[in-house]
């Protein structure tokens, strides 16, 4: 949900890496303007687990 509305808001940069087992995405930077200083997001995950 994060990335579709990065996407649908036109961010300048969207950017993911996706685990490669599992498919979900493990970070995410975004930067909504690159005229814009400090607004830009990032997200990583880490030690993820199932139960």
């Amino acid at each position: 949900m994060v990335i579709d509305t990065a996407i649908a808001r036109d961010a300048d940069k969207v950017s993911a890496d996706f685990d490669a087992d599992r498919g979900f995405p493990v970070r995410i930077a975004i930067d909504y303007s690159f005229s814009t200083a400090d607004e830009e997001l990032g997200f990583v995950i880490r030690d993820f687990r199932t139960r």
